[in-house]
């Protein structure tokens, strides 16, 4: 019974693949408009290797339903349209409005924290590159690496760097 009172005014879905075929079905289904937020640097083209043709097609396919793509940098914009995606778009940069949001210091000195979420994929996202700048770092901070990958990799990489090793915190995968 809820899915017959289902009534969107859009559907606004995050990462195309996979669930792009399902989010086209609603769209075509319910008659609204399709969005997309992407986020995947798959579609970049140092990361050739993991585009499948399946990722391919599902692409494809669900920009044919799509009223507009929105990535979250031109670079990644321009990727996706060189893999032949012809939809409208606007870059929605990955921020915070920090009218909204804004960190709650509770000392007169707060400590300042860096916080990495990526999946660790070394080719596009540089963890090593942000642990090596962040070892050089000549203020009190503390860096937060959260995420999927290799999380041994990247502490045995931050071994060998000449730094106070208790200002960096591996987390890995959070839910």
């Amino acid at each position: 019974r809820q899915a017959q009172d289902f009534a969107p005014d859009i559907i606004h879905g995050n990462v195309i693949y996979p669930i792009g075929q399902l989010a086209s079905f609603l769209s075509k289904s319910l008659q609204v408009p399709l969005v997309f937020t992407e986020h995947w640097s798959v579609y970049m083209a140092i990361n050739q290797a993991l585009y499948t043709p399946e990722m391919h097609e599902v692409t494809l396919e669900t920009s044919k339903q799509m009223t507009y793509l929105l990535p979250v940098s031109a670079d990644l914009g321009e990727a996706i349209e060189n893999k032949g995606v012809d939809v409208k778009q606007q870059v929605i940069f990955n921020s915070v409005n920090t009218e909204y949001f804004f960190p709650k210091f509770e000392s007169k000195r707060p400590q300042f924290t860096f916080l990495h979420i990526s999946n660790f994929d070394q080719r596009a996202k540089n963890t090593e590159g942000i642990i090596q700048a962040f070892s050089k770092l000549n203020i009190e901070a503390n860096l937060v690496i959260a995420g999927d990958g290799d999380l041994e990799r990247l502490k045995n990489f931050s071994s060998t760097l000449d730094f106070h090793k208790d200002r960096i915190q591996f987390i890995g995968a959070l839910d």
